[in-house]
């Protein structure tokens, strides 16, 4: 694995709050919100939209990934 996706993997698992392999909106905004960042819900519900590809509620490692590498990009 390159360095870069063990970073993002490490990443994903720190917002992985319950272990189950997946971030829920709620563990995303506990994490914002551990860090100091204050976002509206709205707000909130946009970058979480982004990153879920396939709209189910829940981000994947393989949908976060995707949706850093975007952000680098952009």
């Amino acid at each position: 694995m390159a360095s870069s996706d063990q970073f993002i993997e490490e990443q994903f698992k720190a917002l992985d709050v319950d272990g189950d392999g997946l971030v829920t909106i709620d563990e995303f905004q506990f994490a914002l919100t551990a860090i100091g960042e204050t976002v509206t819900d709205e707000e909130l519900r946009a970058i979480f939209g982004d990153a879920d590809g396939d709209a189910n509620g829940r981000i994947t490692l393989a949908e976060f990934t995707e949706a850093w590498h975007r952000s680098e990009s952009a």
